[in-house]
């Protein structure tokens, strides 16, 4: 058995002052946005910050316990999860999010194994979203606003649909 311990392998890069730090309320979400697209990394504070500014969670978490408490509510993270809000996110970790978030149901595996980041970053990679890269990566803060911007394009794109369905489902 390799022990990964102490090689670099399983440690995660971190970010002193990220961009969620710097613009903690939902009032700062522009100057959020503008500081975090020149991050190198995006942080799981940044990311939940981010994901939770997409959905309009209300009221907003003020800080990184309260972030994680709704994204546990929301079921998108196990409560037994451990995550420190200055590591880099992993792609997986939000890639779960995002599946909740647009209820992408997935194809066989996800349907049962349920929304795990190995097959959560595989729909979002099918489905175009992300670019083919794994669920222990992670994105910089460009990358990142790329994937909301295309998480809210498709939220509208199914909107649309939505309404299509149902104007076609009343009589004339």
């Amino acid at each position: 058995l390799i022990s990964l311990v102490g090689c670099g392998l399983t440690e995660r890069t971190t970010v002193e002052k990220s961009a969620v730090v710097q613009w903690p309320t939902s009032d700062d979400s522009l100057d959020f946005w503008d500081t975090l697209e020149s991050q190198s990394v995006t942080t799981n504070d940044d990311a939940l910050h981010g994901l939770l500014l997409l959905v309009q969670e209300s009221p907003p978490p003020a800080d990184w316990n309260q972030r994680l408490e709704a994204a546990q509510r929301r079921g998108w993270l196990k409560t037994d999860i451990k995550l420190q809000a200055e590591e880099s996110a992993r792609v997986g970790m939000i890639a779960v999010c995002i599946c909740h978030i647009l209820d992408v149901q997935g194809g066989l595996s996800m349907r049962l194994m349920g929304k795990i980041p190995r097959y959560s970053t595989r729909e979002l990679v099918h489905m175009g979203l992300l670019p083919g890269i794994t669920e222990n990566e992670a994105l910089t803060g460009s990358e990142f606003l790329a994937l909301i911007a295309a998480t809210e394009q498709q939220q509208w794109l199914d909107m649309a649909l939505a309404a299509r369905d149902q104007a076609a489902k009343r009589p004339s």
